[in-house]
């Protein structure tokens, strides 16, 4: 049985707000792989709904006093 939009949308708010924003930062390799995976999964589940650019844009966090 494949997922409705709505429940695609779900999972991806939910991986949204769990993923670590950060993985790229770590100097734990279990760490780093689980983040490079979790920002997989969420590039996926973008890409099937609609609105999905836009709920990525909304949970990523905004860089401040970039050069």
């Amino acid at each position: 049985m494949s997922k409705t939009v709505e429940q695609i949308r779900e999972e991806l708010i939910q991986a949204l707000s769990r993923h670590d924003w950060y993985y790229d930062r770590s100097d734990d390799p279990r760490d780093y792989n689980a983040g490079k995976a979790s920002f997989y999964l969420i590039r996926s589940l973008v890409k099937q709904v609609p609105d999905g650019e836009a709920l990525y844009e909304q949970y990523q966090p905004k860089l401040s006093g970039a050069i």
